[in-house]
């Protein structure tokens, strides 16, 4: 197990926090630990991850299992991203007073990645090579279209739905 750049112990690094920059990262992570080819499992964000390795390395990830991952941010009910923008809200006004009591500017980070991003054409998913567990629960804050909207646009034969 990993942290994603910004996220658990991990720096932001430099620059705008994105998805393939932190795809990119776990690629790189696996190239220096000498891994050919692995079983990703990842929640949310990991899912997200993992659907971007698997489309953008596919001989790496041997099998996949996604919970809670998005395409989009219209992936996500509304109530689900009013929160988020509130949320921010609240994370720009620590920053404004300065306050040192969170690491407000990954929190700010973070909660632009749920706003703005990810941004996966479903046609992508076609890259998708591994057998691929494709999972929501069903009070999730996805909204249960756009996992299968995942489901159906990954190859056929290739993926498999749990809601």
């Amino acid at each position: 197990m990993a942290d994603s750049r910004g996220h658990g112990k991990s720096e932001l690094g430099a620059g705008r926090l994105n998805y393939d920059q932190m795809a990119e990262d776990f690629n790189l992570f696996l190239d220096k630990l000498n891994l050919q080819s692995v079983y990703v499992l990842g929640w949310s964000d990991g899912g997200i991850l993992g659907l971007l390795l698997a489309i953008r390395h596919p001989g790496k990830v041997s099998k996949l299992a996604l919970m809670g991952a998005s395409l989009r941010s219209d992936g996500l009910y509304t109530w689900a991203l009013e929160r988020a923008m509130q949320d921010l809200a609240h994370v720009e006004s620590m920053i404004s007073k300065g306050d040192p009591t969170m690491p407000w500017q990954a929190i700010k980070q973070r909660l632009l990645l749920m706003i703005e991003q990810p941004n996966i054409p479903t046609s992508r998913l076609k890259a998708v090579q591994a057998p691929t567990l494709v999972m929501a629960g069903d009070r999730d804050i996805i909204i249960d279209s756009h996992t299968l909207e995942i489901f159906h646009a990954l190859p056929k034969g290739k993926a498999h739905l749990c809601i």
